[in-house]
């Protein structure tokens, strides 16, 4: 189905606005004044995916300054406010003792901050973790740092309502602050069209449907393949399906081999099984027609807004955050994944719409304006202001 136009402003806009005219918002994200942020992680994961990096650099305009985590230290000498986004660093061990011991830690950790007046925000960025390592523990941790916390921060307004169900004692402590884009991030090493497809050897006339980054079972990328075998016939001469990544382990890879080696038209399927460095990354997605997220299950998607970043429309299962990101894009196409062949006539769709219509710059200039990330900073210094952390001597 296609995404219909907006007919009111995005979700996190309503709010902001109308402390901007009472003059509240001024006060709210003034400087901090002294006052300590330590995130988990700042710029930690940055090559991987840049999020927080992004998010706590525009901090800084509005006073706040993040230190990236380090455990002896914060224990020691405890910020103002601690931001946790992922949980799994303390709980996803294959052995169930080290997860035990290991989400101890951040146990004895965020209790000792709390008793020493921090104030605790974790950033929801998903309901469980995808490999589903030491479930009890994890179910544990979280309900306990969802305690601790002063605010839980979700990405979408979906997310708030999923996180509110599964906390049900914590409800006034959910925010939404969506996910910023990436363009100013990689303006300088973002590629054409052209250039794209000439660094990959991709050609320049298919439609290219492109599924990157990590491949992991939740990813969908078995059922992709199967929905783009069954394409119409006289809609796949036309196209290429490109898959790039590293599997996440091999049972999974010898399954998507296995489907491609099914495949007749192997010449339509183009299989890049390597770990994607930050500039191959980007070659991919400008190279594309169509970004797809196949995913079986998701609630927040760095993807979509790197691909939203490059101008690229996406098709994608109407679950979590991705309603929200592409109805603020006025582009893209969403599927019930509910429904039987639905991610193929997805792909119909797309392939129908965007071979003969152009919106780069359309899709550039909307996430460039829903998606600052200087807007997206200033609403984190506008929560920090209102859990009001003190100030300590």
């Amino acid at each position: 189905m296609a995404v219909p136009r907006p007919t009111t402003s995005p979700w996190w806009s309503s709010r902001s606005a109308n402390k901007e005219k009472s003059g509240e918002l001024k006060k709210s994200i003034s400087p901090s004044g002294g006052r300590t942020l330590v995130a988990f992680p700042r710029d930690g994961n940055k090559s991987f995916n840049p999020y927080t990096h992004i998010v706590y650099a525009a901090l800084e305009k509005y006073g706040w300054f993040a230190e990236d985590f380090r455990e002896g230290k914060t224990f020691f000498h405890p910020p103002d406010v601690f931001h946790i986004h992922w949980l799994e660093p303390y709980y996803a061990f294959k052995n169930p003792l080290e997860s035990f011991f290991s989400a101890l830690k951040l146990v004895i950790l965020l209790e000792r901050l709390v008793s020493k007046g921090t104030k605790i925000v974790w950033t929801m960025h998903n309901l469980a973790s995808h490999e589903k390592l030491q479930p009890s523990i994890e179910r544990f941790l979280q309900n306990f740092v969802a305690r601790k916390a002063s605010a839980i921060v979700t990405l979408s307004e979906a997310g708030v309502e999923l996180g509110r169900k599964r906390f049900p004692f914590q409800e006034d402590k959910f925010f939404a602050l969506p996910h910023p884009h990436y363009r100013d991030y990689y303006r300088e090493k973002m590629l054409s069209r052209v250039e794209a497809r000439q660094k990959l050897g991709l050609p320049e006339k298919n439609f290219i449907f492109l599924f990157a980054g990590q491949i992991r079972p939740y990813k969908g990328v078995l059922e992709l393949i199967e929905s783009f075998k069954n394409l119409d016939p006289a809609a796949k001469g036309h196209c290429l399906l490109v898959v790039a990544g590293k599997a996440s382990d091999a049972s999974y890879l010898k399954e998507i081999e296995a489907a491609l080696g099914e495949n007749k038209d192997v010449k339509n399927i183009l299989f890049f099984h390597r770990y994607l460095e930050e500039e191959d990354l980007l070659a991919f997605v400008a190279a594309s027609d169509v970004g797809v997220l196949p995913y079986r299950d998701v609630l927040n998607s760095g993807s979509a807004l790197l691909y939203s970043s490059l101008g690229i429309p996406v098709v994608g299962p109407k679950i979590g955050a991705l309603p929200e990101v592409m109805d603020a894009l006025r582009e893209g196409v969403l599927y019930d994944p509910q429904e039987k062949n639905a991610l193929r006539d997805s792909l119909f769709e797309a392939f129908e719409r965007y071979r003969v219509k152009e919106v780069r710059e359309e899709i550039i200039d909307l996430v460039e304006a829903s998606f600052s990330p200087d807007r997206i900073g200033r609403l984190h210094a506008e929560l920090y202001a209102e859990i009001e952390a003190p100030k300590y001597c």
